[in-house]
């Protein structure tokens, strides 16, 4: 092992650096209680589905003479494109237990309640050339939850505005998924969601929690240029395609601990404003931290690097830390 000019080892005991270890907030409940919302209760409500076979005009004539009110589609089976592209929902709008089986689209609607996609399933259909699920350039002006739900099309929120919190919690994405230039004023959850396909969350910028704890990544995954001002753990992740961090800045502390990486992974130039942990790191290929900038403390504890690790031109104003690593590359 070759250690370069900038590295310290430290031999500070760990219980120190564990006595004030960073304690992510418990997962926010809906601001909305269901019970407190009879439609939601319900089954797809046959005004909804009948006002949304009318169209968006129809619908959003609606939705602005009755501000505030929720929509239902709970269990509905859509088995021709959906498209509620422009669709403004004036209230809460369930979509729970929905199939959607020939792909759908919600491009530029709008929800000013909270949104529930909880165990939806999203499927294509051959003889549907558009079997895809479209959010891109998305609001959702209160908090989204999409737990559980299986997305087996290709799927797109580009550009979304996400001003409340949103979760993804067991979610499966079967196919490539893409998050490029979201703006997410609250928090994100991906915790245990399954990424099969290739996934973008490039230039998202989280201003709350970030935490995607024990995501499963299958193929290629890229978080370049992305900024997060909260805590974020990707505490248990496993990355089995190639992994780029390039030149993100995370503004509070940053986990990266347990994690196991197959392929190469890059962090060049990423930035780190307060303490990061990557302890028992597992790279089974290179690891690149080209330019990095450690501000606040940094632990590599008990990481194993099976190639290469580089770190070159870094920067560091505190201690870092390769206690009980192992490399089995350059250093």
């Amino acid at each position: 092992m070759i250690l370069r000019r900038g590295f310290v080892m430290a031999d500070t005991a760990r219980a120190s650096r564990y006595d004030n270890v960073v304690k992510f907030p418990p997962r926010a409940s809906l601001a909305t209680e269901r019970s407190e919302v009879p439609a939601l209760r319900q089954s797809a409500s046959e005004a909804d589905v009948q006002r949304f076979k009318e169209g968006r005009d129809a619908w959003n004539a609606w939705a602005e003479a009755n501000p505030g009110s929720p929509s239902c589609f709970r269990g509905h089976q859509f088995s021709e494109y959906a498209d509620f592209s422009g669709f403004i929902f004036p209230g809460p709008a369930e979509f729970d237990n929905c199939r959607f089986l020939s792909g759908a689209s919600f491009h530029e609607a709008q929800f000013h309640g909270d949104a529930f996609f909880f165990n939806s399933l999203f499927e294509g259909n051959k003889a549907f050339p558009r079997s895809e699920l479209s959010f891109d350039g998305v609001v959702f002006r209160n908090q989204v939850l999409f737990d559980r739900a299986r997305i087996k099309v290709p799927t797109n929120f580009e550009g979304g505005s996400f001003q409340g919190a949103v979760f993804f919690e067991e979610t499966q994405f079967s196919d490539a998924v893409s998050f490029r230039k979201s703006q997410l004023a609250s928090d994100l959850w991906c915790l245990n969601a399954r990424f099969s396909g290739a996934v973008d969350f490039s230039e998202i910028h989280v201003s709350g929690v970030a935490n995607m704890s024990k995501a499963q990544h299958l193929a290629a995954c890229l978080f370049v240029s992305s900024k997060f001002d909260g805590p974020v753990t990707f505490a248990g992740c496993s990355f089995s395609g190639k992994t780029d961090f390039n030149d993100i800045e995370s503004k509070d502390h940053f986990v990266f601990d347990h994690v196991n990486v197959q392929n190469t992974i890059s962090f060049q130039r990423a930035k780190f404003f307060k303490r990061c942990s990557f302890d028992e790191l597992n790279c089974a290929q290179n690891a690149e931290f080209r330019e990095a900038k450690f501000l606040g403390n940094a632990w590599f504890t008990d990481a194993s690097f099976g190639a290469d690790a580089w770190f070159p031109m870094m920067e560091s104003r505190s201690t870092i830390s390769f206690e009980g690593s192992r490399f089995r590359g350059t250093a």
